[in-house]
C-alpha cells in the first residue's frame, strides 16, 4: 500500500513539472492574435423592431430571475454540504441537476449573446435607431456578464472541491451530460479570447451610454443599465497575468482528476476482470429458477418503488460480498402502475415503454451494466425479499421511480464507490435514488461504499424505514415473524 502511494506521488509530480513547462513554453513562443470589435468579420445580424426588442427584454429578465435563482440555490447547497460524510444520493442527484440547469442556462444567454452581440460592431448595419441598438447590445453583454459571475460567484467554488468536481465533470447519460463539464466553463471563463471581447463590448457600452440623457425615462434601457452595473464581472476583468495562473490551476486539477480517474479505471478494470470471472462460476440454479407459486406469490404482492434483494450462495461472487444479502433491485411498475402514478408519459419513461410491456419491471445494476430485466429472469435465486417505504407519499415515490429510470445504461461500478453517478453497483442504485434516507456506509480503500445488508438493515429495528413485504428463505415463504427472521439473517438483535 505504501508503494503504491509513492509512485503515485512521484508520477504526479512528474507529470505537474512537465505540465508546467509545456504551458510556459507555449505562453512564450506563441501569440493568439486580437480580436477587437473594430476588426470582427461583418456577420448579418437579426433585424428586430423597437416593439419586438422591448418584448425580447421581458422574456430576457424572466431568464436572468431563474438564473439568479438557480445560482442562489447553488452557492446555498454548497455552503451546507457536510465535507465529513459521504456524498449521498441526494447531493449526486442534486449535483447533477444543477449542473444540467447551468449548462441549459449557458446556452439561452449564448443564443441572446449571438444574436445581438454584432449590433455592437460600428460597420454592422442596421434599421434601428441608436438608442434601440444599445439596448439590443446591452442584452448581449449583460448576457455574458452574467455567465462570469455565475462561475466566479458559484461555479467557482465547485471548481476548489476535488469530490464535488469530479463528479460534475464525469459523463452521465441519465441527464444528458457530458464528460469535463466544468473545466469546459472553467477554460471559457479563463479565455483570453473571450476576454478581449467582454472587454470590447464594454468599452463599447460605457461610450455609448453616456448619449443617453435620462436612462430611467425608458424601464427596459434602465433594466438592462442596473444589470450590467450591479455585475461584479463588470469591475472585475483579471489582468492576463492573474487570468495564466488560474488556467493553470484549472488544467492541474484536470491532470490530477485525469490521473485519479486513469488509477480508478485500472483497479475498475481489474475488479471488472476478477468479478466477471469468477462471476462465471455458478455451480447450480436457483432454488427460485422457474418455481411458479413462488413468482405467483411474488407478482400478487410487488407494488411499484419496491426493493429487492436477493442471494445466490451457489455463485461464487455473492461468498465476496460481506453480510447476508449478495443483491439490490427496484421494481419499477406495470404500464398501469405508472399510469397511476403519472409518469407513464415522461419522456424518461417514454424510452422503455417497450420493453415495459414485455414484462420487464426490474431495474438492477449487472456486469454488464444497469438494466431493465423480468422477475423470471431474476429469480434464479435461493432468498428473496421486497421492501417497501413506511413513509413515502405519490410525489416522492414518482420521483424516485423517474430518478432509478435514469440510471438504465449505466457501467457497472466495479470501484464499489458510492460518490459517482456516471457507474453504479446494485446497492448504489437505491443509495442514489432514495434520496429522503440517510444510508450507512463503509470506508474501503479511499471509497465510500455501500453493501445490500446496508439496505436491508432499514427493515427492522425501532427506527426502520422499510416493512417487510415478501421475504423468502432457502427456498421456502415465509408468511410469519418476517422481521424477526430478517433480524437472524442479518445477524443482528
Amino acid at each position: 500500500m505504501i508503494k503504491y502511494s509513492l509512485i503515485e506521488k512521484v508520477t504526479m509530480k512528474k507529470t505537474l513539472l512537465m505540465l508546467l513547462a509545456v504551458l510556459l513554453f507555449t505562453a512564450c513562443s506563441q501569440k493568439k492574435p486580437t480580436v477587437s470589435s473594430k476588426n470582427l468579420p461583418i456577420k448579418e445580424c437579426t433585424q428586430v423592431d423597437s416593439a419586438s426588442l422591448d418584448s425580447e427584454i421581458i422574456n430576457y429578465q424572466e431568464l436572468v430571475e431563474k438564473c439568479l435563482v438557480i445560482r442562489k440555490s447553488s452557492i446555498n447547497y454548497i455552503n451546507e454540504l457536510n465535507q465529513s460524510k459521504p456524498i449521498d444520493g441526494k447531493d449526486i442527484n442534486n449535483l447533477r441537476l444543477f449542473t444540467k440547469k447551468h449548462l441549459d442556462l449557458r446556452e439561452d444567454f449564448y443564443a441572446y449573446i449571438n444574436k445581438y452581440s454584432c449590433l455592437m460592431n460600428e460597420k454592422q448595419p442596421s434599421t434601428l435607431a441608436p438608442k434601440e441598438r444599445l439596448k439590443a447590445g446591452m442584452i448581449a453583454l449583460s448576457s455574458a456578464l452574467i455567465l462570469y459571475d455565475n462561475y466566479l460567484l458559484g461555479i467557482s467554488l465547485y471548481e476548489k472541491d476535488e469530490r464535488l468536481r469530479r463528479i460534475i465533470n464525469s459523463k452521465d447519460e441519465g441527464y444528458d451530460l457530458d464528460s469535463s463539464s466544468l473545466f469546459k466553463i472553467s477554460e471559457s471563463y479563463s479565455s483570453d479570447e473571450n476576454r478581449k471581447k467582454l472587454t470590447d463590448a464594454i468599452k463599447y457600452y460605457k461610450s455609448e451610454i453616456k448619449q443617453i440623457a435620462d436612462i430611467n425615462s425608458d424601464p427596459y434601457l434602465a433594466y438592462l443599465h442596473k444589470l450590467i452595473e450591479q455585475s461584479p464581472s463588470y469591475y472585475n476583468n483579471k489582468s492576463m497575468s492573474s487570468r495564466f495562473w488560474f488556467r493553470l490551476k484549472v488544467v492541474r486539477h484536470k491532470i490530477k482528476d485525469d490521473f485519479k480517474k486513469l488509477l480508478n479505471s485500472s483497479s475498475n478494470f481489474f475488479s471488472m476482470f476478477f468479478g466477471n470471472s469468477v462471476g462465471l462460476v455458478e455451480t447450480r440454479k436457483g432454488k427460485l429458477y422457474q418455481n411458479d407459486k413462488v413468482l405467483t406469490h411474488i407478482n400478487s404482492e410487488l407494488k411499484v418503488g419496491d426493493i429487492l434483494l436477493e442471494k445466490t450462495p451457489f455463485r461464487l461472487t455473492d461468498s465476496l460480498i460481506p453480510g447476508h444479502w449478495g443483491h439490490v433491485a427496484v421494481y419499477i411498475g406495470s404500464e398501469k402502475e405508472l399510469k397511476e402514478l403519472e409518469i407513464w408519459n415522461h419522456p424518461i419513461v417514454e424510452k422503455y415503454h417497450a420493453k415495459i410491456k414485455e414484462n420487464k419491471l426490474i431495474v438492477e445494476a449487472l456486469r454488464d451494466g444497469v438494466q431493465l430485466n423480468s422477475l423470471n429472469h431474476f429469480l434464479n435465486i435461493d432468498d428473496f425479499s421486497a421492501l417497501r417505504y413506511l413513509k413515502e407519499n405519490k410525489e416522492e415515490k414518482r420521483k424516485r421511480i423517474i430518478l432509478t429510470f435514469r440510471q438504465i445504461g449505466k457501467e457497472y461500478d466495479f470501484n464499489f464507490d458510492v460518490e459517482t453517478s456516471d457507474k453504479i453497483v446494485c446497492s448504489e442504485l437505491v443509495y442514489i435514488t432514495s434520496t429522503t434516507l440517510n444510508w450507512d456506509t463503509s470506508k474501503t480503500l479511499g471509497r465510500y461504499t455501500i453493501s445490500p445488508d446496508n439496505v436491508a438493515i432499514k427493515s427492522v429495528g425501532d427506527k426502520k424505514k422499510f416493512s417487510i413485504v415478501c421475504l423468502i428463505h432457502d427456498g421456502k415463504i415465509i408468511t410469519e415473524k418476517k422481521n424477526k427472521y430478517m433480524k437472524k439473517l442479518l445477524s443482528v438483535k
